[in-house]
């Protein structure tokens, strides 16, 4: 981490020793653009069970939900409460914070191609807000969290089943 890391309650890692202060190493996105908003789509109601790639507004993902592979366009903020799947999934943050309660159950894997290949999460350049990923043992997020200007705070049990947080 090129600044701090906070750990309480046994936080695993795959590396011999967390390593603090490291030098800042290039944005290996620095040459990705951002994408431009697609076609805007009203928010999913709490029984909808699948969600379309698009752009959406303050988006909150309760109850069940399976997002179809595509880039998902998220103005404001998004909230996951729900058990929210996904396979070629890429979400990007225009301008708000990501809030993951800790009841939700996520199990997301980023494209393995194309554009936006091994992303997962990611925000504009110039957003600032927080990214809140408060889990518990269910959550499963295979890809790269690209924050390059706001803070994430990762919080949650030991016994997740696999995060690659880059």
């Amino acid at each position: 981490s090129s600044g701090g890391i906070e750990q309480s309650g046994g936080l695993t890692t795959d590396c011999e020793k967390n390593r603090e202060n490291a030098w800042r190493l290039a944005d290996p996105f620095a040459s990705l653009m951002e994408p431009v908003p697609p076609i805007l789509y009203d928010n999913p109601k709490k029984t909808d069970t699948s969600m379309h790639p698009g752009r959406y507004w303050d988006l909150t993902l309760d109850g069940t939900k399976e997002l179809e592979p595509g880039l998902y366009y998220i103005q404001g903020s998004l909230s996951i409460k729900g058990t929210v799947t996904g396979t070629g999934v890429t979400i990007f943050m225009q301008d708000g914070g990501i809030t993951i309660n800790g009841s939700a159950s996520l199990s997301l894997d980023a494209p393995e191609s194309g554009d936006y290949a091994g992303l997962l999460f990611w925000s504009s350049r110039s957003n600032t807000s927080s990214h809140i990923f408060n889990g518990n043992g269910a959550t499963d997020l295979n890809g790269y969290l690209y924050f390059p200007k706001g803070d994430v705070n990762y919080i949650g049990n030991k016994d997740r089943k696999s995060t690659r947080l880059n």
